[in-house]
């Protein structure tokens, strides 16, 4: 939805702006390849406009976009970097860029951008998501539980912003209210296995381990093939003092790849 808001704004943009013929083909070209996701096509477009037109800034802000979305981050920065000097009230052109920088790993100056992005506009939820996982990786863990909090006021719908914020509470040691994120995750989507799996981590925590098996067993339900799982639930019955049950579950997950489910049978198993 964002990325479509962005882009309409955009073509709404080029509409007022006085350009050539051939400048505003290739820039209404580039945007209904954004729209296609042809990413490479957008990119050459807009090479073409900025050729003809350097000066404006929205022009490198979607080409920044479209070299975001192909991963070429460095190129993204560059372009967004301009963007940012011609025009530098621009929300969208720090969140975009600092999740180039995100995912360059260069998470202080990603943090830097997301800041300015929610200065510039505090109405997105994204900008407050991005901000909380850049915080829970540099393990400001309440940091990130506040921007969570703040994303989940502005869209109550979105499942991984629980997930995320149980995520923060469980390293601060909140393991009950790690438990109701995980379960308000789950009650928006009912599919998604992170959300047990994490549920159950936090469950055992709170030494709920029938819980935990509960949760585990939904997981292996939704995805019988992931063999992580089997070792979780072998160890995890282990510990309810299911050995035989738990050792034949460790075997299951060597059966599909987990080597060191051998090393954990001859620790617990024989």
């Amino acid at each position: 939805m964002k990325t479509t808001l962005l882009i309409l704004s955009f073509a709404l943009v080029l509409t007022t702006i006085s350009f050539g013929q051939t400048l505003e083909e290739y820039a209404l070209s580039a945007v209904e390849k954004f729209i296609s996701e042809d990413y490479e096509g957008v990119i050459q477009d807009v090479t073409k406009a900025v050729e003809l037109s350097p000066h404006t800034g929205h022009l490198y802000s979607l080409r920044g976009h479209a070299k975001a979305y192909i991963g070429d981050y460095k190129g993204a920065i560059q372009d967004l970097s301009k963007a940012i000097e011609l025009n530098p009230k621009n929300s969208d052109n720090y969140f975009i860029r600092g999740q180039a920088k995100f995912y360059s790993e260069n998470l202080p100056r990603a943090m830097q951008d997301f800041s300015k992005a929610i200065e510039l506009n505090s109405q997105y939820d994204e900008y407050y998501s991005y901000s909380g996982r850049t915080k829970s990786l540099l393990e400001d863990y309440q940091g990130a539980v506040q921007d969570y909090t703040k994303a989940i006021d502005l869209n109550p719908e979105n499942t991984e912003n629980y997930l995320f914020r149980g995520n923060a509470k469980f390293f601060l040691e909140d393991y009950r209210g790690a438990v109701q994120d995980y379960t308000k995750a789950i009650d928006l989507s009912p599919e998604y296995t992170e959300s047990y799996i994490f549920r159950s981590g936090a469950k055992q925590a709170l030494n709920d381990l029938h819980g935990a098996l509960q949760d585990l067993n939904k997981v292996i339900e939704l995805n019988p093939q992931d063999a992580d799982n089997y070792k979780r639930r072998g160890l995890l019955k282990i510990r309810l003092d299911q050995i035989d049950d738990g050792c034949l579950e460790l075997s299951r997950a060597g059966e599909l790849g987990v080597s060191e489910s051998y090393e954990l049978i001859r620790k617990y198993c024989n």
